[in-house]
């Protein structure tokens, strides 16, 4: 056992939106080519103006859409406050594209962008979403989803990771014993450890369906047709919200619901994973993540990473981290501080 961790501080580290610059910088990496100091000034702006955002959407806010009156209370200003950071994040995305058009060359693909911009050039269909600016109003649309839920989503995930482990050392212990079974102290994790590595998946999945870092979704509508669901009918131009906590988190569907097990995901017979049809954190069906690949890999490197090198621990071992947590377009946890000791 090493020193505690000189980062953390007398006392503690603080947790809320530790992983956010690091998880953009990561996605931004593959989209632009770009890596960003973690104190660049623009890079921790942008990813304020991200957690502010995420936080302010939500059901109430959503809500506001079908029910326009209900803005009165406040909410009004709420639009006004994110119509800002939502064009400072495009502006800095149209720059990014912008200057991937001044250095284009069809010959090398650099990243992302250039890939898109390749379609974009070599298409002459006018109905197409490449086709000329609509092509760059599309990519810009696409960048900023990513640069929204791309990065949120996993940072709040990997909060809800350092809480459960915080509050579950002897889970911590197994996962850390696979990483040094499988891994060892020295190589870096790569993602073909990950089929050797059962508990620590199973230690994911749990961390998922009680984190339910996405309550409600996001917002779909019935736009084109009604829908008829299990003898209810939707009808048509309507909002549909998802409750993913009565699928994850319900004591119908789960024993002992409400506890944090492992276990649950590992077959009793040969403790291989059992992927239950209920985990869905990415939804199901034609609107389900097209991230889903790259968060399942991102949590699994940085989890193993993490506990590789750090022991997480409370503060206050009788007064573990609350697991109450902020709702808006995610669910992430209350702020709470970690002590963190290198291994």
């Amino acid at each position: 056992m090493g020193e505690e961790a000189a980062s953390a501080g007398p006392d503690g580290l603080e947790v809320q939106n530790l992983y956010n610059i690091s998880i953009l910088n990561a996605l931004w990496k593959i989209i632009s080519g770009t890596r960003y100091d973690y104190r660049d000034p623009q890079l921790i702006d942008l990813t304020r103006k991200v957690n502010e955002a995420m936080l302010t959407l939500g059901p109430k806010f959503s809500l506001t859409f079908i029910m326009p009156w209900l803005r009165v209370f406040g909410i009004d200003r709420q639009f006004a406050e994110n119509t800002k950071r939502f064009r400072a994040i495009r502006d800095f995305i149209s720059a990014t594209i912008e200057q991937h058009q001044a250095t284009f060359n069809s010959g090398e693909m650099r990243d992302y962008i250039d890939v898109y911009l390749s379609e974009i050039e070599t298409e002459t269909d006018p109905e197409s979403s490449f086709y000329k600016e609509k092509g760059i109003e599309n990519l810009i649309q696409a960048l900023s989803d990513l640069f929204f839920a791309g990065s949120e989503t996993t940072s709040s995930t990997l909060s809800w990771a350092t809480l459960y482990m915080m509050r579950h050392p002897e889970v911590q212990s197994k996962v850390r014993a696979e990483i040094f079974r499988v891994i060892g102290k020295e190589r870096l994790p790569s993602l073909s450890d990950k089929q050797l590595m059962p508990y620590t998946e199973a230690t994911m999945l749990e961390i998922q369906r009680l984190g339910n870092i996405a309550p409600f979704g996001l917002p779909h509508s019935t736009y084109q047709k009604e829908l008829s669901l299990r003898g209810k009918v939707i009808p048509k131009a309507h909002t549909v919200m998802v409750n993913m906590g009565g699928i994850m988190k319900s004591d119908r569907g789960w024993k002992d619901s409400k506890n944090f097990n492992p276990d649950r995901h590992l077959s009793p017979e040969n403790g291989s994973v059992v992927h239950d049809e209920r985990i869905i954190p990415f939804l199901i069906g034609k609107r389900q993540c097209p991230g889903e690949s790259l968060a399942r890999a991102e949590i699994f490197l940085y989890l193993t990473g993490l506990l590789q090198k750090f022991e997480f621990r409370s503060i206050d071992p009788s007064n573990p981290p609350s697991t109450d947590f902020l709702n808006g377009l995610t669910a992430v946890p209350l702020p709470f501080k970690a002590k963190v000791v290198a291994l």
